[in-house]
């Protein structure tokens, strides 16, 4: 999922990046069970992706 483009500051980033987690966690149909998201990954068009801290990412989102 797309959270930006280079023109984007970095509050503008975060904020989209919440945005579509939270809405993910959301949409997690009734009957699954368990984790829905076990690991988030960021990268770029053509760079290298790295993980990030789901623990942070769950804390960006519960502060937007």
């Amino acid at each position: 999922v797309r959270i930006g483009t280079v023109g984007f500051d970095e509050k503008q980033l975060l904020d989209n990046l919440a945005s579509v987690y939270s809405t993910i966690l959301r949409a997690k149909p009734e009957g699954v069970k368990g984790p829905l998201v076990k690991k988030v990954t960021l990268c770029t068009t053509m760079g290298p992706s790295f993980h990030l801290d789901q623990s942070a990412l769950e804390a960006l989102t519960q502060s937007n």
